[in-house]
């Protein structure tokens, strides 16, 4: 948010994102698209989408944080991937990770898809309108997260 206000972008991503540009926001950039988030104190997001950025939950398993590595991403029980930019995936297929924060927006519609990790289920992508916001990173997530990409572009047409 610092590096978007120095630069004074924040007034055109904003404007941007409420004129139905597409944006697609991936690790951090999904985590700026909340309200706020608390890495490193409390810090406002740009409140593209009702929610907050929080630490990783107490653990059910012992594993490390931050989570990094392969790990599935699958539909949220009532989500459906037709018309995104994540058609043609697979529940299921792994794409790659590294955070220590996770994604917990307001609304259950905004979550498009979700991962577990030390028994914690999270929201790994996040989604309103135009707006898509990837807690892994799609672009080092080998064929299946370019596809992804690929997805997203072909959505802005």
């Amino acid at each position: 948010m610092e590096g978007l206000e120095k630069r004074d972008l924040l007034p055109e991503v904003l404007r941007a994102a409420k004129g139905g540009k597409p944006i697609l926001g991936i690790c951090l950039g999904a985590q700026l698209l909340l309200e706020k988030g608390w890495e490193f104190g409390e810090w406002p997001g740009l409140g593209i989408i009702p929610g907050e950025v929080v630490h990783f939950p107490a653990l059910q398993e012992k594993v490390k944080i931050p989570h990094m590595g392969w790990n599935a991403i699958d539909l949220p029980d009532k989500g459906q991937w037709d018309g995104t930019a994540f058609v043609g995936i697979t529940p299921g297929t792994e794409m790659y990770f590294i955070h220590s924060y996770i994604l917990r927006p307001q609304m259950r519609a905004h979550v498009l898809a979700e991962t577990t990790y030390g028994g914690v289920r999270f929201s790994s992508a996040i989604r309103s309108g135009n707006i898509l916001g990837c807690q892994f990173h799609p672009e080092k997530s080998g064929k299946e997260g370019l596809r992804i990409v690929e997805g997203f572009v072909r959505s802005i047409g």
